[in-house]
């Protein structure tokens, strides 16, 4: 069986659907190899991957992972004329051309499917740019047009029924992994003071993972620091990994930090390396994830598979992901934050969080994760 693998948004500094990439990709790709697949794996110029099976074919496109027109086009002549004579086409993001070459079997591994969701009027649009205008076509394109479709969570899949009758029947969840070489408990201290002496970190913090988005939803913890309603002990700093505060400094969260007073308590560190991620998330009190929206969320099971406590919404994904190893809370509710950030510092609740987290990232894993979608891929 010859097996196409879309793999093009792989590129040295990533956003999630990236990191899924570059994570998933080789354990993918030896669970195709050993099945007797011959697999041909299609990246950008500046794709990398850490290892792949010598018997594996890699094709690069002709330009960078960076979103613009010339990256579209590539991808449009390229898939067709790898997928040619295909057996299986296995889009691990969106990526369809437009008008793709019919051959073989299509497998789309959709991670979510919010800018659709904003464009019904369900959720507020932050951007309207001809990148997110192409990002809405083709995902549709690529959801109407797979054979098979792959979903990160049961919430994904059950948004994907509802926009789009009669793909319930092609809908397959297989939930992310975490790779726990890198995510695991502290194993000493060295790391942890060469990280708090380059950021300069306050000894104890809580931990906020994502950009000035929206959907993220930094403004609940501003909101909650400037309430008045949190006791002084609890208001610790908070490391905020993945936005810049100067960024873009007329974001309304900014704005309102500055308006209230509160700068002292957010330290924002740009992007983070991944090699510093985990080290991060182990010497943080607790990562609070207060999103309005995820189609999967890694962030907290990344947490718990650090021994970190968590604070999570419970909206959309997040709480099939997380299930009773986090204090869940409501997304718009200052209130319902600081009792959990009270309930996060008691002692007896912390032990058994962390014991919680770290037996439920242990059942999350990207080689079982590459098998149920290799499975898919042999499926007749």
């Amino acid at each position: 069986m010859k097996v196409l693998i879309i793999a093009t948004g792989i590129a040295p500094r990533m956003g999630g659907v990236g990191h899924y990439e570059r994570q998933l990709l080789p354990h993918l790709a030896t669970s195709l190899t050993v099945r007797g697949c011959q697999v041909t794996v299609l990246l950008s110029r500046d794709g990398h991957l850490s290892h792949v099976d010598a018997g594996v074919r890699v094709v690069r496109l002709p330009v960078l992972r960076s979103p613009g027109i010339i990256r579209i086009l590539a991808e449009h002549a390229y898939i067709p004329a790898l997928g040619f004579r295909t057996d299986v086409t296995v889009a691990l993001d969106h990526r369809l051309p437009l008008l793709p070459v019919k051959v073989g079997r299509t497998l789309v591994v959709v991670h979510d499917v919010f800018p659709l969701q904003q464009r019904a009027g369900e959720f507020p649009i932050e951007t309207n740019t001809v990148r997110r205008w192409h990002y809405c076509l083709t995902i549709e394109r690529a959801i109407k047009a797979a054979d098979i479709l792959v979903a990160d969570s049961a919430f994904t899949a059950s948004q994907i029924a509802r926009l789009f009758a009669a793909t319930a029947e092609r809908i397959s969840v297989i939930p992310l992994g975490i790779d726990h070489e890198r995510f695991h408990p502290p194993r000493g201290t060295e790391e942890t003071e060469r990280l708090r002496s380059f950021y300069r970190l306050p000894v104890q913090f809580y931990l906020f993972v994502g950009p000035l988005s929206f959907h993220k939803n930094l403004r609940l913890i501003v909101d909650t620091y400037s309430s008045g309603g949190l006791a002084g002990q609890y208001m610790l700093p908070v490391v905020v990994a993945g936005a810049s505060r100067n960024g873009d400094p007329s974001d309304p969260t900014v704005q309102l930090i500055d308006r209230n007073g509160i700068g002292k308590y957010f330290q924002f560190l740009g992007y983070v390396p991944d090699a510093d991620l985990p080290v991060l998330y182990g010497a943080a009190r607790a990562l609070i994830h207060p999103a309005w929206h995820e189609g999967f969320g890694l962030p907290p099971l990344e947490a718990m598979a650090c021994g970190t406590p968590v604070i999570a919404s419970n909206r959309t994904a997040i709480p099939e992901v997380v299930g009773d190893a986090a204090l869940l809370i409501e997304p718009g509710s200052s209130e319902s934050l600081a009792q959990a950030l009270h309930g996060i510092n008691d002692e007896g609740m912390r032990r058994q969080l962390i014991e919680r987290g770290l037996k439920r990232a242990a059942g999350y894993t990207w080689e079982r994760t590459a098998a149920r979608l290799a499975e898919l891929v042999m499926k007749n």
